[in-house]
């Protein structure tokens, strides 16, 4: 192998990675023919002692979802049935070998994962997937998933594709030959080439291999030498197609036939292709001379391959319109089976020369199939056409809607959107204009236009609510969504009128998210005990989960928040990023900045209900500890918290309102801190924890300044404690600071929670509550001997040595006093 120095040198310790038990990812891109199929060559030779697993992408498979899954696990099938049961059922579904029904794209992942782990046991995989642009998306997807989690299995994934690499994966840009490469590999494969005609070549080709070697072998002798000049210029796209078709023009037209089918059918099964040559009046043995041409052959697992993609795609391309029908009709005709159904409706519909209702009938079944099994970008890409060959104006449009809802489910907000109005353009037909409308507001809302996307669903799904309630909630939530994101109580509050008068069954699933939606509204509207009484048991861990910032470490994120801060105010979310901000500078003692940020007109003003329950703490603090009570409403801020919290009737929130005057107070400050402290017990000791510490922090230092050092230190060492235990660094820097101008020590524990790492932590939980390694791993989307893995790493860490002392141990007191 010539070259390749580097390339080779990853490829190795990938490998050999792989058989230390180690797992790796590797995407090979760069431009057809620079050489990523000789690099998988040379890694498959390497890895004799490996499992190879294979698949390569077929240009007009792409349309067929989990080809590629298919190709590359069909060899380890038969260990599916050592899968967890739904991940099973879920892979074989989408894989086509049962009759089951699946949608959940993130359950086939897991699967395919799981697969690949389970293949390994034995010995390390070895995964080669050549052509991958050309592999259909839901198979990417899958593998994508499944390669973004592998660990500890020794599971080695190599990839090539063309421009575009793998999103989330680690690539390495192929490039062509340098100089010195080119002009040997010249030399090696042409004979004789004169310098002058050498560089001629490595400077037209850019070193690209295969179009050296191409070019090469369309000169003559006498090119080669310099006894003629080269064409001027040398186009290489031009040039290396007509190098590959001139071969295949020196064939016998019946050959030139069979090779045209090999083309454009997409199973690679011999069978196949000569049911549908004889179909042609050609013999099957018209495939010899393309094998003695080097164009074509019959691989060792029985497929017709062709010699290089690009002789395939040149072979198709140049063909004539007559004669690419033809081949398709060909093709159809012979894929008789109910199995190949997809495949002979997508031949039929390539044959087709206008309107063709059988045609359009057979992709929109393959799209329902398709949707069956999760395969949205495909099932869009069928709907689509099957639109294009319907006759009846309505069935183009019904059709063009399906292919839009596909491509929102995809991720192709653009492409959904333009298929919308070309429904919208065929037909007046009011049902089809609400789904139009409805899915380009979701359209917006993804986009980040709120305003635009709450004014078009919730315009449309009042529409739809006599004739279909169900999916006017649907809609209507989205909405509420988008109002939420402007921060338009209005909005919001009327778009919760809406949906309260729906009538949904009782036992439907979506009433319970219509019911949060609703409280959301009446909350914001300022109705908190209609708000309470709707949604009682979900309200505290709702506002904890808006006010995630309380906890964890701040710094990280600050600087990243304060950077897309400008970026998400235009679409309505810098209300809450600026909230977010304000209270993070709270934590770092800048009471400045803090009440910057909650004055600005990006955090408020602060006229929503939701936005105030969050921030007058913040607030109040901020303007006391910065000398800014003149700048802010102190007082009435205070009075209408304390109204909102005898509403609610929580321990914790009048304990807020009694922190919140002990802060202003001067002869009364110890009264309503003793009381805070009262109603903090009173809750409980899971009863906002944070809360609680956050008071003890504030008494201790108004202790610490009243001189009682000894009272002080009692109630920071607890505020520490907790702040430390929830892992929030920031107000543990602030209690500790305290803490020690009282003349005390303080130690920073280094706690187990520090050494183990956010993964291991996170299955050490889920074992120690009884989960086996395939639990835990479905639940964490890794696979089980990644779960292993972690298990190795964490045992030293938390001195223990099997999984039944770690289900003896009390996870979360041995993580805070450790």
């Amino acid at each position: 192998m010539i070259g390749r120095a580097e390339e080779r040198a990853v490829i190795g310790d990938l490998l050999a990675g792989g058989r230390a038990g180690r797992s790796g990812v590797l995407v090979l891109s760069g431009e057809p023919g620079v050489g990523k199929s000789e690099l998988l060559a040379h890694a498959v030779t390497s890895a004799a002692d490996m499992r190879i697993l294979r698949a390569t992408g077929v240009e007009t498979e792409v349309d067929l979802p989990f080809a590629g899954l298919h190709q590359l696990v069909r060899p380890v099938l038969d260990l599916v049935a050592r899968l967890p049961g739904r991940q099973s059922q879920a892979l074989l579904a989408a894989l086509g070998l049962a009759d089951h029904r699946t949608e959940d794209r993130f359950l086939v992942a897991v699967a395919a994962l799981s697969l690949l782990s389970e293949a390994a046991e034995d010995r390390p995989v070895l995964c080669v997937v050549e052509d991958a642009h050309w592999v259909d998306h839901s198979s990417v997807e899958a593998l994508t998933f499944a390669a973004r989690r592998l660990g500890a299995e020794g599971v080695v994934v190599l990839v090539a594709t063309r421009e575009e690499p793998w999103p989330g994966l680690p690539g390495l840009r192929v490039r062509g030959f340098s100089r010195d490469d080119a002009l040997a590999l010249l030399r090696l494969r042409a004979g004789a080439v004169t310098p002058r005609v050498g560089e001629r070549l490595v400077e037209e080709t850019g070193g690209n291999p295969l179009a050296l070697v191409e070019l090469a072998a369309s000169l003559s002798r006498e090119q080669l030498v310099g006894e003629q000049t080269l064409p001027q210029p040398l186009r290489l796209t031009d040039r290396l197609q007509e190098a590959f078709l001139g071969r295949v023009r020196m064939l016998p037209r019946d050959s030139q036939t069979l090779l045209l089918l090999a083309a454009a059918d997409d199973t690679g099964d011999p069978a196949v292709v000569f049911r549908a040559v004889r179909e042609l009046g050609v013999d099957a043995t018209a495939l010899d001379a393309a094998e003695r041409a080097a164009l074509a052959a019959v691989d060792d697992s029985g497929r017709i391959t062709f010699r290089h993609p690009l002789v395939r795609a040149a072979v198709y391309q140049s063909a004539t319109f007559t004669g690419r029908t033809t081949a398709h009709r060909a093709l159809a005709h012979a894929l008789d089976s109910d199995v190949h159904a997809a495949r002979r409706a997508w031949h039929l519909a390539a044959a087709a020369t206008g309107p063709d209702d059988d045609a359009a009938q057979g992709l929109e079944r393959s799209a329902e199939t398709a949707l069956r099994r999760g395969g949205f970008g495909v099932a869009s890409a069928a709907f689509e056409r099957a639109a294009e060959l319907s006759a009846d104006r309505a069935g183009r449009a019904r059709l063009l809607v399906a292919a839009a809802e596909a491509a929102y489910q995809v991720g192709q907000a653009d492409r959904a959107g333009g298929l919308g109005d070309r429904a919208s353009e065929l037909i007046d037909d009011p049902i089809i204009a609400d789904d139009v409308a409805c899915l380009r507001g979701r359209i917006e809302l993804t986009r980040g236009s709120s305003l635009k996307a709450h004014d078009l669903l919730d315009t449309a799904a009042r529409r739809m609510a006599a004739r279909d309630p169900r999916a006017a909630a649907a809609e209507l939530i989205h909405a509420a969504r988008a109002a939420w994101n402007l921060n338009d109580a209005a909005r919001l509050a009327a778009t919760s009128d809406a949906l309260r008068s729906l009538r949904l069954p009782p036992n439907d699933p979506l009433s319970a998210l219509t019911s949060a939606a609703v409280a959301v509204g009446e909350l914001v509207a300022g109705r908190i005990p209609d708000a309470v009484a709707r949604i009682h048991h979900a309200t505290d861990e709702w506002l904890q989960l808006l006010s995630v910032g309380e906890v964890g470490d701040l710094e990280p994120w600050v600087l990243e928040a304060w950077l897309a801060l400008s970026g998400t105010t235009r679409i309505g979310g810098g209300h809450w990023s600026g909230l977010s901000l304000a209270e993070a500078a709270v934590a770092l003692g800048q009471p400045d900045r803090a009440l910057e940020r909650l004055l600005d007109k990006s955090a408020g003003p602060l006229v929503n209900p939701l936005s105030r329950i969050l921030t007058v703490p913040d607030l109040v603090e901020a303007a006391v500890r910065g000398g800014r009570r003149s700048d802010v409403d102190v007082d009435g801020s205070i009075a209408w918290f304390a109204d909102w919290a005898a509403s609610t009737g929580r321990p914790w929130a009048i304990a807020t309102v009694h922190r919140c005057r002990a802060i202003v107070a001067d002869e009364d400050a110890e009264t309503h801190f003793e009381a805070a402290l009262r109603l903090h017990e009173e809750g409980g000791s899971t009863d906002r924890p944070f809360d609680r510490a956050r008071t003890q922090l504030l008494y201790g230092q108004w202790l610490r300044r009243a001189r009682r050092r000894g009272a002080a230190r009692v109630h920071l060492a607890a505020a520490h404690e907790t702040f430390e235990r929830l892992g929030a660094s920031p107000w543990a820097g602030r209690a500790g600071s305290e803490l020690r101008a009282t003349g005390q020590v303080v130690r920073r524990n280094d706690p187990v929670a520090t050494r183990l790492t956010p993964q291991e932590l996170q299955v050490i939980r889920l074992v120690a509550q009884g989960g086996s390694n395939s639990d835990v791993a479905a639940q964490l989307f890794i696979s089980p001997r990644t779960v292993a893995y972690h298990l190795y790493k964490a045992f030293p860490k938390l001195g223990v040595t099997s999984r039944s002392d770690l289900s003896r141990l009390d996870i979360d007191t041995l993580i805070a006093t450790q």
